[in-house]
């Protein structure tokens, strides 16, 4: 899984002021166990993630958004720009970059701040992609509530003779 690697900073650490050791989310295992399992889940077919789009969601109470750059590669980001925390899922994708919307940070599909919208990039500036996979029709993520990288994806599927998919959402009340 990419992390941020600069120096000085201790890889998949967030790079804000206040939480410089901190880890990703993903990194951190949770505080009380959710009963989430270790899995790929499904976010979206993939026709409807289409180039320069952004979807948000929240997995494990963690705010996430999905997105997919010009050259069609689906990516999935913590919606907090490292920054000063501004929304990712209020930008924009532009080209193979998402850019925030408080003072135009692009990060590329790695991580790494290609932007800062008003001066030099910043080494400390990086975000951490999440492990994607765009199969079957199909943008699922992985979720480890330890923080683990995946160990297995599932396999492709032939779906020639079948029924095209459907995908319905139902959400629930907490």
């Amino acid at each position: 899984i990419p992390r941020c690697h600069h120096p000085g900073i201790e890889a998949g650490a967030v790079t804000t002021e206040k939480t410089m050791n901190m880890p990703h989310p993903q990194l951190i295992p949770l505080a009380e166990d959710l009963g989430i399992p270790a899995s790929w889940y499904t976010i979206a077919l993939s026709a409807e993630l289409k180039p320069g789009t952004i979807l948000p969601f929240t997995l494990a109470g963690i705010s996430l958004l999905a997105y997919r750059t010009a050259s069609g590669t689906a990516c999935v980001v913590e919606d907090r720009c490292p920054h000063l925390g501004g929304s990712f899922s209020k930008g924009s994708v532009v080209g193979n970059h998402i850019r925030c919307p408080v003072h135009g940070f692009a990060f590329d599909t790695v991580g790494t701040c290609v932007e800062t919208g008003f001066s030099e990039v910043s080494s400390k500036a990086c975000i951490n992609q999440w492990p994607v996979l765009d199969s079957n029709g199909l943008v699922m993520v992985f979720y480890h509530p330890q923080g683990q990288a995946p160990a297995w994806q599932p396999e492709a599927v032939d779906w020639q003779g079948w029924s095209a998919q459907i995908m319905q959402t139902a959400t629930f009340p907490a």
